[in-house]
């Protein structure tokens, strides 16, 4: 199952993606706002309409701010719906979704398959030949070096740290003497 949602920017590639899969001989269920099916590629790609019309969240000229609780909310709520339901009627393999579905990674540990969040934004996931926004080289890159991904930057201390708290496991209440809620940790609070 190919999971998109967004802009027409946003469901393409995943649209280029169903196809391609197709033609590899998997059975593919492109699901997406009902606004794209006229992307989807056809032949043995099949069209899943799900509830996502993030155009109607668009700012209209002279027309009020968009209500999160009015506007967004309920797109949300039918796009997570909906592909739910999608994913329990067609059963597939795997996942794969854009970043904008938000399900795709609770829908596959439900189904017990594998998914994949594929980020078409070369400013969210550097590629050999995009690098991350603002990675910028301190010199002029030659032609080989371009090939290559950044070097990764020095990760801030703070997220080490909720890292460890993260991973370290919470005393068993009356292990140690002090109920969970005394020894819990209040950054987790």
């Amino acid at each position: 199952m190919v999971l998109a949602a967004g802009s027409t920017g946003d469901v393409e590639p995943f649209a280029a993606l169903a196809s391609r899969l197709d033609k590899h001989g998997h059975r593919v269920t492109l699901a997406a706002d009902r606004s794209f099916e006229r992307l989807a590629p056809g032949r043995g790609v099949e069209f899943a309409p799900i509830r996502a019309n993030f155009q109607s969240l668009l700012p209209r000229p002279g027309g009020k701010r968009v209500s999160l609780r009015g506007q967004v909310f309920p797109v949300i709520q039918g796009m997570l719906e909906d592909s739910w339901t999608v994913a329990r009627t067609v059963r597939p393999e795997a996942i794969v979704a854009h970043q904008k579905t938000l399900a795709a990674a609770h829908i596959a540990e439900k189904l017990r398959i594998p998914h994949v969040q594929a980020l078409t934004v070369p400013m969210l996931a550097p590629t050999r030949e995009f690098s991350a926004a603002g990675d910028r080289p301190s010199r002029p890159r030659r032609a080989a070096q371009s090939r290559e991904l950044p070097p990764r930057r020095p990760v801030d201390p703070s997220l080490l740290e909720l890292d460890s708290r993260l991973a370290r496991k919470p005393p068993r209440p009356g292990s140690s003497g002090q109920s969970a809620s005394s020894s819990a940790d209040p950054l987790l609070l």
